[in-house]
């Protein structure tokens, strides 16, 4: 049972992360070219995800008080599932303004880590919802906490290292909606 939740936390955070992913590539492209940069941008990435989770956790604690919980976590779902389709949340990258630095320093190891922070919590915070419903039926939060991590370092990798080869993905904003609708019918009929 707890590799079920293991599972889960990671796939709806894959789900979820897979347009997120879209908009960091050209972000660290962009702003960061060494190895000390990628990693600093990738610790306040790390950093916003535990926030996230722990928003989540506060905000499932809520909702489990209220009657009918479950069909306010599905419902939380699809709304998601609509955002992400349509989406209504975009970040548009003119609006960044890049460092002007020239050598890695510790201040701007210090920026690169609040600009991680900062743009992975403002793409994050939507899927604090999908996280929520999650924590709301889950016995096991612990697992799924990990199953979310696991896929967040390896969202952040691919935001590293493979790149290009994300940027090629094609329907991952249907692929995405098709996973939350999913993920919605389940907490709705409490099979999870």
């Amino acid at each position: 049972m707890s590799i079920l939740f293991l599972l889960i936390g990671f796939i709806v955070k894959i789900s979820t992360g897979l347009d997120d992913a879209l908009i960091h590539i050209p972000i660290v492209s962009n702003i960061s070219k060494s190895r000390a940069g990628k990693i600093s941008y990738a610790i306040g990435f790390m950093i916003a995800v535990l926030v996230a989770i722990l928003i989540s956790i506060t905000l499932a604690e809520f909702i489990k008080e209220l009657p009918y919980h479950n069909f306010i976590a599905s419902g939380l779902i699809f709304m998601f599932a609509i955002v992400v389709y349509f989406n209504l949340f975009s970040l548009h990258l003119d609006n960044i303004k890049k460092p002007n630095f020239r050598k890695i320093t510790p201040r701007r190891i210090a920026m690169l880590i609040g600009m991680g922070f900062t743009l992975s919590l403002i793409t994050i915070i939507d899927d604090v919802l999908v996280f929520s419903s999650l924590f709301i039926s889950s016995n096991a939060i612990i697992y799924t906490v990990i199953g979310i991590i696991i896929s967040a370092i390896l969202e952040i990798g691919l935001i590293m290292f493979v790149s290009q080869k994300v940027k090629s993905i094609k329907y991952n904003k249907e692929i995405s909606t098709i996973i939350l609708i999913g993920l919605g019918i389940l907490v709705l009929f409490k099979l999870i």
